[in-house]
């Protein structure tokens, strides 16, 4: 169980994450409150098929509808900072390529393993990833340094290309210039969209339209409403617990400027389910935090 401190206005927040583990392991998250919200780390029992539970480390990032504040100081410019933003993120193709992404350079090492630099280091090696997959693969972070990472993938067992999205995040601020009227001059790491669907309907969100379509079981398309400028942005997604007891995989199919489609099934027999999940969109058209003038 996680602790928010201080509490969510409300539980319709989104959670993403991922386990820093290896890939035969999945993450959910369940039982959302203002102040707390379950993890689940389960996996399917070769003998059985049964799903079991395990220790198993994690990263993870919320986000909700409060805009952060920013205290301005006097002049024509003001410097302040605000927290939360992601300080890289990356999507790549399954052979390793870099799609488009900010602060990273990517390469596959092996089948399945892909290592992400970061062009400048972080401060320490406490920050969290999240990820996401195009095929509805296992994922997992295997390592972590100051200068980078490494993304493992699993299919069956066995380690496999697909393409992967991801943001990093840790509490060191970003900077944010303002001119004297509150104006923001220039933020490009945040979140271009971010969202909770819950029975089909969106709880909460950001730049995401209320119309989300559930053509088939498992199945989910979501549209912006602003569109970003290409589809080469991230998108990284996790399901919840809250209709399949079962481990499950929440993966992204389709990405165009205009929207992308999340695929949830089950690990155990790979049948899609419907299902609460919860996802972030960073590209380079993030939003800047809301403001006014003064």
């Amino acid at each position: 169980r996680v602790n928010i401190d201080p509490p969510m206005a409300s539980s319709a927040y989104a959670v993403t994450g991922a386990l820093q583990a290896d890939t035969y392991f999945n993450f959910s998250v369940t039982n959302k409150t203002p102040s707390t919200f379950d993890v689940w780390v389960t996996y399917i029992n070769v003998t059985d098929s049964s799903t079991r539970y395990a220790a198993r480390g994690f990263n993870f990032a919320c986000y909700d509808e409060e805009p952060a504040e920013i205290i301005v100081g006097s002049g024509t410019v003001a410097n302040t900072n605000i927290y939360g933003t992601s300080k890289a993120w990356g999507s790549m193709n399954g052979n390793g390529s870099l799609i488009e992404g900010m602060n990273v350079t990517t390469s596959r090492i092996s089948t399945g393993l892909y290592q992400i630099n970061f062009n400048a280091p972080m401060p320490d090696s406490l920050y969290a990833i999240t990820t996401g997959d195009s095929s509805g693969f296992g994922l997992a972070i295997v390592s972590k340094t100051v200068s980078g990472f490494q993304i493992a993938a699993v299919s069956g067992g066995s380690r496999a290309n697909t393409g992967v999205n991801f943001a990093v995040h840790n509490n060191e601020p970003a900077e944010v210039a303002l001119t004297a009227f509150g104006d923001v001059i220039n933020v490009n790491s945040g979140l271009s969209a971010w969202g909770f669907i819950n029975n089909g309907a969106l709880q909460n969100g950001l730049n995401i339209s209320t119309n989300v379509s559930n053509p088939l079981v498992g199945v989910y398309d979501l549209t912006f409403i602003n569109p970003m400028p290409d589809s080469h942005y991230s998108v990284v997604a996790t399901a919840g617990l809250e209709v399949s007891v079962n481990a499950t995989n929440c993966s992204v199919a389709i990405k165009t400027p205009s929207g992308f489609r999340v695929v949830i099934n089950k690990v155990d027999d790979g049948a899609n389910v419907n299902q609460s999940f919860q996802f972030q969109v960073a590209g380079t058209n993030s939003l800047p935090p809301r403001g006014g003038t003064g």
